[in-house]
């Protein structure tokens, strides 16, 4: 009888562990990867968020490091080593060459030939948060950008942009104007 038991609680354990590991791999499929470069944080997290590298194909990491004298009307120019280390870093974890289920659907939604410049430009981007640049919160007439993901996405860095996780600030719910 205790045989029975104990076997029958190892198997509980055994499965619970089997399901959590199984957890953590669907929970990573479903963001992309972490920022995990503390030079591509501090370069480009200094003026705004340090966006994960899979939320834009190689392609747009390559053409806006080669365009950061004009980066969206400001001079972000690094030095060239520093360029180079940012560029290496982004194109080995942009969105075409990880294997994160948000980065493929971006680098999917993407038409062939395209070079988006900007997140909000893509497809899948716009068909989770709609047409407009902006989410007005609800009750308070504060709009905020669609470019600053960490205002509702406090996980953004970290690659979580999950539902549940979404924080809205003000109060109310954000309602699209």
């Amino acid at each position: 009888m205790r045989t029975a038991l104990f076997c029958s609680l190892l198997l509980i354990i055994l499965l619970g562990l089997y399901g959590m590991g199984n957890s953590s791999e669907h929970a990573r499929k479903q963001d992309v990867a972490a920022v995990a470069n503390a030079q591509y944080r501090a370069e480009c997290g200094s003026c705004h968020l340090a966006y994960p590298p899979g939320l834009l194909p190689g392609r747009s990491w390559e053409k806006l490091l080669q365009q950061l004298a004009d980066h969206f009307g400001e001079n972000a120019e690094v030095q060239e080593e520093v360029r180079q280390a940012l560029q290496s870093y982004l194109q080995n974890n942009a969105a075409d060459r990880v294997d994160y289920q948000k980065s493929r659907k971006m680098v999917a939604s993407i038409p062939a030939g395209q070079t988006p410049l900007r997140i909000s430009e893509i497809p899948y981007f716009r068909h989770e948060h709609g047409e407009n640049k902006e989410v007005k919160v609800y009750g308070s007439g504060e709009k905020l950008s669609l470019a600053r993901c960490e205002q509702c996405h406090p996980l953004a860095e970290q690659g979580s942009f999950h539902e549940h996780e979404l924080r809205l600030p003000g109060k109310g719910a954000a309602n699209r104007p």
